[in-house]
């Protein structure tokens, strides 16, 4: 079990999870393609248009029909690192800039990334459309990131996110006083 995350990412490959709404599998890390798919990605959880608590990208895994395949192709150390300093840089860009949980993992011998993209309280979020691409609000629909305002659902995630139940929102000015 992850130390920071609050699933067993193991029980969450090998278990029934298929690639969903919650759910990415990307097989290796390349910045120009993996690393564009993985910040829409990120975006469209943070967004999180169901309402659903955004959810999870595991980069180091093949999936096939939508499964993941056991034991993990991996990655290795050098793309870890990459990954994690190139994900940081561009989803501190996002309008506004987000912060996703980042945890390397070791599954099966092998090591893999898990980025956890839990509801942002500031959403909607925009990420390009590419490295220099148009700035877009991307959502998850099924197993597909797409654009919100392409897919005619731009209206519904901005009149939702505006509307954000008080108790869920995070009390910024809440301190913690210690009584005598």
């Amino acid at each position: 079990m992850s130390t920071i995350l609050p699933i067993n990412v193991g029980d969450l490959l090998r278990g029934r999870s298929i690639e969903s709404v919650r759910i990415k599998f990307k097989a290796s890390w390349d910045r120009a393609t993996t690393g564009v798919q993985v910040l829409k990605t990120i975006c469209a959880f943070a967004n999180d248009y169901q309402n659903l608590n955004g959810g999870y990208i595991v980069i180091g895994v093949v999936e096939s029909e939508g499964r993941a395949e056991w034991p993990p192709a991996g990655l290795s150390a050098t793309d870890i690192h990459d990954a994690q300093r190139w994900i940081r840089g561009r989803c501190k860009a996002m309008r506004p800039a987000y912060t996703p949980i980042l945890s390397p993992e070791t599954l099966g011998g092998r090591d893999v990334l898990v980025i956890w993209a839990p509801a942002s309280d500031d959403r909607p979020h925009r990420a390009r459309d590419g490295e220099r691409g148009a700035w877009k609000h991307w959502i998850r629909v099924g197993s597909e990131t797409v654009d919100a305002e392409a897919s005619g659902k731009l209206d519904t995630l901005l009149e939702q996110t505006a509307r954000v139940p008080w108790d869920d929102r995070t009390a910024r000015q809440a301190r913690i006083e210690r009584s005598a």
